[in-house]
């Protein structure tokens, strides 16, 4: 258990990341995408975080005696790909329900932890389109390979349904929030045991300064995207800054 994974912090008693369960946060550094819109850009460096063995990450979960659930976030989990299988082996053997958080860019390691979580988090960032992908993600140097690895994922997930699959859009005025894009999403992943349409938050750090003057998109508006969804997957959520979230 040597093997490392570098991260920037632990959340302890969170209620808001596992349904139903008081869950242990870890927040882990390094990721391949460079969303502009990202508001914590400093987990994109793995330089930015510190490194601790996978003990030490077990050691403080068994020390939180309601811990129920590990929720595992980033960054992207998979940029470290071998540490987080094991970590996520390591805590279904102790009892714990796993949810891991991620953008989709790594399938090969999402196949291997599949048999280790009970829930996946699968961020879809636009409509899957490999020039709208890139833009929105910042990553120019081979869209062709994102998107490629990202659909895998997707269909990873469409046949893995003892995994919880929640696929969530983050809503961006002029980006993401027209009904178009969110059809054309949701009829690639109709297989979701949730779609969630999450409000686009501008004041936090954003890796682009840009995005700090769009507005966030309305409640109302995301009621009305959420009709839109619903007509390709059954459970939609919408989930919002002061409200968290709310099933639709």
């Amino acid at each position: 258990m040597a093997m490392q994974l570098y991260h920037s912090s632990i959340l302890d008693g969170s209620t808001d990341h596992y349904p139903g369960k008081v869950c242990t946060v870890i927040f882990l550094g390094g990721c391949p995408l460079r969303c502009p819109w990202c508001y914590v850009p400093a987990l994109m460096e793995r330089k930015n975080t510190k490194p601790e063995d996978l003990s030490f990450f077990l050691d403080h979960y068994r020390r939180q005696p309601s811990s129920q659930a590990v929720c595992i976030t980033g960054g992207e989990p998979f940029d470290q790909a071998a540490a987080v299988v094991d970590l996520c082996k390591f805590l279904k053997q102790d009892g714990a329900k796993v949810k891991v958080e991620t953008c989709g860019y790594f399938p090969d390691a999402l196949a291997k932890a599949l048999p280790y979580i009970d829930y996946v988090a699968l961020d879809v960032k636009a409509r899957l389109d490999a020039g709208q992908y890139s833009q929105m993600t910042g990553t120019k140097s081979n869209p062709l390979n994102l998107m490629t690895s990202v659909i895998r994922s997707m269909d990873l997930l469409k046949k893995a349904p003892r995994v919880f699959r929640e696929v969530r859009t983050t809503v961006i005025p002029g980006f993401t929030d027209d009904p178009e894009t969110i059809a054309a999403i949701t009829k690639e992943c109709s297989w979701a045991d949730l779609y969630v349409l999450q409000q686009f938050r501008s004041d936090l750090e954003m890796n682009d300064p840009l995005f700090l003057g769009i507005a966030p998109p309305s409640k109302g508006r995301l009621l009305e995207l959420a009709e839109v969804a619903k007509k390709n997957v059954p459970a939609v959520a919408i989930r919002t800054t002061d409200e968290g979230e709310t099933r639709v």
